[in-house]
């Protein structure tokens, strides 16, 4: 009877070996196929809809520019690290989230000086000012696959109430997009407040940790931050970030960049709204138990990170 249990064991576990090999295979062909082939479809797709877009954004999340002690108008300006003429343009975005002002000091806003800037690698962040709401521009620096992959789940994750950034600019040529700034901190960076060892951007600051892999990293940041989780965030709020999860999958969508510095507290209600999704992917047509491993994937890593049990942990590994 055991050699019969220990048997179906291994054709059990073989199946689920078989099931995650064919979905690896399929998600990097699906990748290829969609960032060499089809993103001047999606792109000429979307460019249609553009005003559509910018319509229902204006549904979503935004503030005015004067909630974080800005004055209006915003002076016209100059990036300066181009020739080229900005226009509302109220600061710069560093690698470490600190804000480069151009408008002087901001209340409750880390800023720097031009010195101290550290220049992002991905992509470049603007705080700008739009008819007296202030958003920030990414500029996608030519990656038009991440510009399309954003563009689309921010209007998607939009349209089912989920609590993300509303779209506000399109610029289609750049590639650029300007969504609605969240007014609050990523958890990364209350978390660094509070004694966390790893805030991931600024590893090169840890001469101790150059030497990990990018998954050891990760593993520390997530360790060193469990003891200080339960200071910044309830059970409440741990709620409302599965329930927004939930909404990412309904629509469809795999996140794909699950971290702490992608999960913002709002400042006047405590909720968390979700950022980045240049990396989200979309699934429309994927068979059904393949795509709800993706989801799986998805909530293990955001579990692992809002987990205040310890022994959650070790699923990382």
């Amino acid at each position: 009877m055991a050699r019969l249990s220990s048997t179906a064991d291994c054709r059990a576990t073989s199946s689920l070996s078989m099931l995650n090999y064919l979905l690896k295979a399929y998600l990097h062909l699906d990748e290829w196929i969609c960032q060499i082939l089809l993103w001047r479809f999606e792109l000429a797709y979307w460019k249609k809809l553009e005003n559509v877009v910018l319509e229902e954004g204006k549904q979503g999340y935004r503030i005015r520019t004067e909630a974080l002690g800005i004055p209006l108008p915003v002076v016209t300006t100059t990036h300066p690290n181009s020739k080229e003429k900005c226009n509302g343009v109220i600061a710069e975005i560093d690698r470490n989230g600190s804000w480069l002002s151009y408008v002087g000091p901001i209340p409750d806003v880390e800023t720097v000086t031009a010195t101290d800037f550290q220049l992002r690698k991905r992509a470049q962040l603007q705080v700008v000012d739009v008819n007296g709401f202030i958003g920030v521009k990414k500029d996608y620096k030519g990656k038009y696959w991440s510009f399309v992959n954003e563009l689309r789940s921010l209007h998607l994750l939009g349209k089912v109430g989920c609590c993300v950034p509303s779209i506000m600019c399109i610029d289609f040529n750049r590639p650029s997009l300007t969504t609605s700034y969240i007014k609050g901190k990523p958890l990364s960076d209350l978390l660094v407040k509070r004694g966390e060892l790893l805030h991931t951007p600024c590893c090169d600051s840890h001469l101790d940790l150059e030497e990990l892999s990018r998954r050891e990293q990760i593993e520390l940041c997530i360790h060193s931050a469990r003891p200080f989780l339960n200071e910044i965030i309830d059970q409440q709020f741990v709620n409302h970030a599965f329930m927004e999860l939930a909404k990412i999958h309904t629509s469809r969508l795999i996140w794909n960049d699950v971290k702490y510095g992608n999960i913002v507290m709002e400042k006047h209600s405590g909720k968390p709204y979700l950022i980045d999704f240049d990396h989200a992917r979309y699934y429309p047509r994927l068979w059904s138990p393949l795509f709800k491993s993706l989801c799986e994937n998805d909530k293990m890593k955001l579990n692992i990170r809002l987990s205040f049990d310890s022994a959650v942990f070790k699923d990382f590994k």
